[in-house]
């Protein structure tokens, strides 16, 4: 079957070179096949090029054009490029149409077969034409994705260095956001926006009121940039004739006149929408309404900033505005911050502290302003630190090396530092702990417990007396975890090498006399015994540091909540109750 086959193949091609040969080279003189994956044969006649199917079953293009170009477009092809003038411009044949001329002058450097419809380009700009030769796509764009293509579906085109979509029925453009268009096929594309693919339907882009948000083709013509993401927002559209700019409507209305050196898109702010625009140098605020609300006239440069506040600069000098263009803060300032409900300044080096609105709380003197939590701000002069109330009070003295404040709502305590020592001050600046130890350090999130130390020991203080609950005696001190993990309920101690757990009022519940001692999740401290280890066996005390099962157990785990526990001893494992019974 393989060798009939190949055979009636060989006498096939045999049969048509006999064609070729009998009947093309008399009329014609001569012929090549100029693409074979378009099946198309340039034929010459007189000096003259036409094109024959590859059956020589039909005269696609009749030889009596200087060149024909068959070489570009995809499967199916119906437009082709002709040429029949000097100039080196082409024009646009339909293969599937009535007239034997072409459906469009000579004006164009390269004509693409897109099947449905025929891209063009002049002086590298493209667009496209319709089978009557209508100029469907107007010649503006950069690129046209050259697919097979229908002007009853959004075409893919490429302006500004993004690609949208053009909608021939309705001519409406959709935004340019794409960065490219990787295929389209069957109505879906798939389009990538940085690294990111997705796919979409373009056809959506203009389905019912969409549409009527959508950009007309025709603006594209009188502007020379079009700020395509501004489209769908209910907003006015920024444009560019030359290096002017001005805003204009979805249908290419200019808004206001081209005046402007440059114009911000529009921004929400305060619920209202605003755009900064610049002239001559000057910025200024433009309403949604196109009202120029501060006059491009009067400030070097304007940014939104916080509450309902501009930041304006002139001559360097910042200050701050209402949106009316009222100042609040004065132009003087090297620099201005937002802080929250409060904004921090910089005149000759030094930071003071205004509030929103804009009356002084502390002149700029400090070396440096930081917010703190609780509403309280650190403050330095030269090297040492203070606190500062939101009223610009000074509640410390400016003393410190180093300050810490609370993190915790309600809390009004600090950790100082003064030399190598750390102590802790209320709000006010007084004193809770003596700054006398070497260290301090939160026990829980609540911040109402201190570990101290001193001399290389550890102690427990309440934070919010200054009371030394535990005197620095333990080498460490750390939280022993209970089954209420919510509370601090016990305190793993240390000294010597050995570990025990203390209670919060500092006293030894189990001493330190122990290499290990395992906290229990499941039961709690109080409510079943508790695993220790001496040396390499292990066994249980009570919560009183009693021992009530001996240590003799290779490894014992915690009881459980149904009163047992797995220990095991000579690598055998087995269940005990609480009184140390084998179950």
């Amino acid at each position: 079957e393989r060798k009939r086959k190949a055979e009636e193949e060989k006498q096939k091609a045999y049969a048509l070179k006999r064609k070729r040969d009998g009947l093309l080279l008399p009329r014609y003189g001569s012929y090549k096949v100029e693409n074979e994956r378009e099946g198309l044969i340039k034929v010459v006649k007189s000096r003259r090029l036409g094109l024959f199917n590859e059956h020589l079953e039909r005269e696609v293009v009749p030889p009596k054009f200087i060149d024909v170009d068959a070489r570009r477009g995809v499967a199916g092809m119906r437009f082709v490029a002709v040429q029949n003038n000097t100039v080196g411009k082409w024009a646009v044949y339909d293969t599937k149409g009535q007239s034997p001329e072409p459906i469009t002058t000579y004006k164009y450097d390269v004509v693409f077969n897109c099947d449905g419809i025929a891209a063009v380009s002049i002086n590298e700009k493209w667009g496209a034409v319709d089978a009557a030769g209508k100029e469907i796509i107007p010649i503006v764009y950069e690129d046209i994705k050259k697919v097979r293509l229908s002007a009853h579906m959004p075409v893919p085109v490429k302006r500004n260095g993004k690609w949208g979509f053009v909608d021939i029925p309705t001519q409406r453009v959709s935004q340019f956001r794409y960065d490219e268009v990787v295929s389209y096929f069957d109505g879906k594309a798939k389009v990538k926006v940085g690294t990111v693919e997705s796919e979409i339907e373009p056809k959506r882009l203009f389905e019912g009121t969409r549409s009527q948000s959508l950009l007309s083709q025709s603006a594209l013509l009188k502007y020379d940039f079009v700020a395509s993401q501004d489209l769908g927002a209910g907003q006015p559209v920024r444009a560019r004739i030359g290096d002017k700019w001005g805003f204009i409507d979805k249908d290419g209305n200019e808004l206001t006149a081209f005046r402007y050196d440059d114009i911000d898109q529009f921004s929400i702010y305060g619920g209202k929408r605003y755009a900064k625009v610049v002239l001559d140098g000057k910025a200024g605020l433009m309403s949604g309404n196109l009202e120029e609300v501060i006059p491009a006239s009067r400030y070097d440069d304007l940014g939104f900033f916080t509450k309902g506040t501009l930041l304006v600069s002139v001559n360097n000098k910042k200050g701050m505005v209402n949106m009316r263009g009222e100042e609040v803060i004065p132009i003087a300032f090297e620099r201005i911050e937002s802080a929250g409900d409060f904004v921090i300044v910089t005149k000759n080096g030094k930071k003071g502290l205004y509030d929103i609105a804009g009356n002084e709380l502390a002149p700029p003197k400090y070396h440096a302003i930081t917010s703190a939590s609780n509403r309280r701000f650190k403050v330095k002069l030269h090297d040492k630190w203070g606190l500062m109330s939101t009223q610009g009070t000074e509640l410390t003295p400016v003393i410190y090396d180093d300050i810490k404040v609370a993190k915790s709502t309600g809390m009004s305590r600090n950790l100082v530092q003064k030399g190598n020592k750390w102590g802790l001050v209320d709000h006010k600046g007084k004193e809770i702990v003596p700054v006398k130890y070497d260290e301090l350090s939160y026990a829980s999130n609540d911040e109402l417990l201190l570990f101290s130390k001193l001399n290389n020991k550890w102690g427990l203080i309440d934070a919010m007396t200054g009371a030394e609950i535990i005197a620095p005696a333990y080498d460490d001190l750390s939280i022993f975890t209970t089954s209420d993990k919510r509370k601090i309920q016990f305190l793993r101690i240390r000294r010597n090498g050995k570990t025990g757990v203390a209670n919060m009022l500092g006293k030894e519940l189990i001493p330190p006399e122990y290499d290990l001692v395992m906290s229990n999740s499941f039961l709690g401290f109080d409510k079943g015994p508790i695993t220790v280890g001496l040396g390499k066996k292990m066994g249980y005390v009570d919560g009183k540091g009693t021992l009530v099962i001996p240590i003799r157990y290779d490894y014992a785990h915690n009881f459980t909540e149904d009163g047992t526990a797995r220990v095991r001893i000579n690598k055998k494992w087995f269940t005990i109750d609480q009184e140390g019974r084998r179950l």
